[in-house]
């Protein structure tokens, strides 16, 4: 993995070490004059990002498996997903009544649908969930976690008074994928 931070420098500058180029098993700490910025970037051996991560330290941190913010790489195609809900694609009606069965579900919906068009769940930057009761939201974080890695997507969670086929929960997302 390789994992690029820049920070504002203290005093002086310094350039980004040359072993930054080997993208698969070092870490790079750099400093810049970019402003008061954190920005992280992770790539697996075989999957490049197709955006950074974006965290201030003059800003509340990320409380949960989301991320501030996501910048997106220029030539980069975006995808937007409709709402999607734990229904069993075989049956057509929701796969269970628990909170987290539907989560799980969703999530194995929505990979065939992201393959389709050229992405992946790791290339998520922004989901909005849904949920029919806030008292459910410590579980619902905690299977949505399992889904991403070390850096997840920019997220919003909204507390609604229903969703279609009486699901407990409904997550749309938008994804980036290669032009």
């Amino acid at each position: 993995f390789f994992f690029l931070m820049i920070r504002r420098p203290p005093r002086s500058t310094q350039s980004r070490s040359s072993a930054a180029s080997d993208v698969y098993k070092r870490q790079v700490s750099t400093q810049s004059t970019w402003g008061n910025y954190q920005i992280l970037l992770r790539m697996a051996e075989n999957t490049e990002r197709l955006f950074d991560v974006i965290s201030s330290p003059d800003a509340p941190a990320a409380i949960g498996p989301y991320s501030q913010a996501i910048k997106v790489h220029p030539g980069v195609s975006t995808v937007y997903c409709s709402g999607a809900l734990g229904v069993d694609p075989q049956t057509g009606k929701l796969f269970s009544d628990d909170i987290v069965e539907q989560t799980a579900q969703i999530f194995r919906n929505i990979i065939p649908i992201l393959k389709a068009a050229g992405s992946s769940v790791d290339q998520i930057v922004k989901a909005v969930v849904y949920l029919r009761d806030m008292s459910d939201f410590a579980r619902v974080n905690e299977e949505y976690a399992k889904n991403f890695s070390a850096q997840p997507p920019a997220r919003v969670c909204i507390a609604v008074a229903g969703l279609p086929r009486d699901a407990r929960i409904e997550i749309d997302f938008i994804a980036v994928a290669r032009e």
